[in-house]
């Protein structure tokens, strides 16, 4: 077996994640022929090691891609991933809508697999994507950089060509994060009309407190979008998140007024740079196709992460009722599947044993169509099996990896593998981690730029860095393991290379 690290996370557990996973494993072969036979998902102590077969990893991968260029399959993959989308947002706010409070134990349960089950089914399409530009897979991305590379050296153009690449993949369609940015940028717009009130929230000095009719706005802003950067385990944002916005849009150098223009204004003319960009390259048909697909997977792929926070988001109300009645916590009555749950939940016993040594360790395995979950002295023997030691890199002083914004920025490194090292974060810093999750969207607004081991031009730290015009270079492989906090660092997302220009004593 040709075991690969696909990729390693923080502030994962057994639930929700196994959801992207056991698709893979047990799904997909209607659409492409064949499962993903092996799949081995450590968990410890919030921490996730996801390991595969490498061969087939690549294999199918490459199935999905020959798939798109050589039969037209995207259109089929969108629709098909859409219809499901719609039909978990509807799942998801009918839970948000309901009362728990005259639900059985077991009705709650059966709710639960309900939902998973949609989730699954959203994820076989869905997840897709990710086979084509996930871990040590580039279908997608390979090759789109060293193209325009190739053309620039061609046509002798003296072209920042990372940066011109990065335009032309990026997406151009409304994410829900953008759509909150819009609702933010409008109520600031009404409240600097009040001068006095836009001057106490801008100075922020005391609790400030809003008119009915700002009040008002502001708790549906909250209600609406209060799960954007969930992620998987919450928590959801609340009102003073969202005045805090407001109140940043108040104290920029801009007038409300210029910052709406420029919003508005952003796609067009990043579709303008895009279309004139083909032309300055003359990008060929494949190309065109090629780079079209990124920005269309991108968003897709966004798209669904963004769906699926809000899903998590509406479970959590039923699992908080559930935790609530057996006097257990959240994160105990997480360790379970959905089926183990309901099993236990017919018993009238819940495993609580069994849940803290799951918190501790254990290991969903997929297995030739076959899933399930191994904790105590087997997930020991798996976790000793497949975490060999690290390699050292303490004498790398420069690196390279993929540029997902452009842009070039010295600042200090400050390593960030969960949300309990966000508090390092000062403004100007470079964030680096091995992928980044909406968990982090918060803190990353004032940071100077990002770098992670992981991810292609699909993953979340290139969505949120082209969000946030934020130097990024993504993909280096090693960064969490060359930098420590506080060294020194040069970030050139336009030639992809990071610098450590002084090194800290450990």
């Amino acid at each position: 077996m040709n075991w690969i690290r696909v990729t390693e996370d923080r502030n994962l557990n057994l639930f929700p994640f196994y959801l992207f996973s056991r698709p893979w494993g047990t799904k997909i072969k209607p659409i492409l022929g064949e499962n993903y036979n092996q799949m081995r998902l450590i968990f410890k102590k919030s921490s996730c090691w996801y390991f595969g077969d490498g061969k087939q990893f690549k294999k199918i991968g490459k199935k999905v891609f020959d798939k798109i260029i050589n039969e037209n399959f995207f259109p089929e993959m969108e629709e098909n991933t859409v219809l499901r989308l719609e039909k978990v947002t509807a799942k998801a706010d009918k839970i948000l809508d309901s009362d728990l409070k005259n639900k059985s134990n077991l009705d709650l349960g059966k709710k639960i697999i309900e939902v998973c089950d949609l989730i699954e089914d959203l994820n076989s399409w869905g997840m897709l994507i990710s086979l084509m530009e996930y871990g040590n897979n580039d279908f997608v991305s390979n090759g789109l950089e060293e193209y325009t590379g190739l053309q620039a050296k061609k046509l002798s153009l003296g072209r920042p060509v990372a940066k011109e690449t990065g335009t032309l993949i990026t997406p151009t369609k409304e994410f829900f994060l953008r759509k909150k940015n819009r609702k933010i940028l409008e109520l600031a717009e009404e409240i600097s009309s009040d001068k006095i009130l836009s001057e106490k929230i801008r100075k922020g000095t005391e609790s400030v407190p809003l008119p009915e009719s700002i009040q008002k706005k502001l708790s549906e802003i909250t209600l609406e979008y209060c799960w954007v950067s969930y992620g998987y385990e919450g928590p959801a944002l609340k009102e003073d998140y969202f005045l805090g916005e407001v109140k940043e849009i108040l104290n920029s150098e801009k007038s409300v007024s210029e910052q709406k223009k420029e919003f508005e204004s952003e796609f067009e003319e990043i579709k303008e740079q895009q279309k004139e960009l083909e032309k300055i390259y003359h990008v060929n048909h494949e190309f065109k196709n090629r780079f079209k697909l990124a920005r269309d997977c991108m968003f897709i792929k966004e798209y669904r992460k963004q769906v699926l926070f809000k899903v998590f988001y509406s479970l959590e109300k039923i699992q908080k009722e559930l935790a609530k009645r057996l006097g257990v916590s959240l994160l105990q009555l997480r360790q379970f599947l959905p089926e183990e749950l309901y099993e236990m939940l017919e018993k009238n016993s819940f495993d609580a044993n069994e849940a803290n040594s799951r918190s501790k360790l254990c290991v969903f395995v997929v297995d030739k169509g076959k899933t399930f979950v191994v904790s105590g002295k087997k997930a020991e023997k798996i976790f000793d099996k497949f975490m060999g030691k690290e390699e050292e890199f303490d004498k790398v002083n420069e690196f390279k990896g993929n540029t997902a914004f452009a842009g070039k920025v010295i600042g200090k490194a400050k390593i960030v593998l969960s949300t309990s090292h966000l508090y390092k974060l000062e403004k100007g810093d470079i964030l680096v981690s091995y992928s980044t999750n909406p968990l982090m969207v918060p803190a990353m607004k004032s940071i100077g730029g990002i770098v992670t081991d992981s991810g292609g031009v699909t993953c979340h730290a290139a969505i949120v860095s082209r969000e946030f015009r934020i130097p990024c270079i993504i993909n280096t492989k090693i960064a969490t393991k060359a930098l420590n906090d506080g060294d020194e660092i040069e970030v050139d997302a336009e030639k992809g290379i990071v610098r450590v220009l002084k090194k800290v004593k450990k």
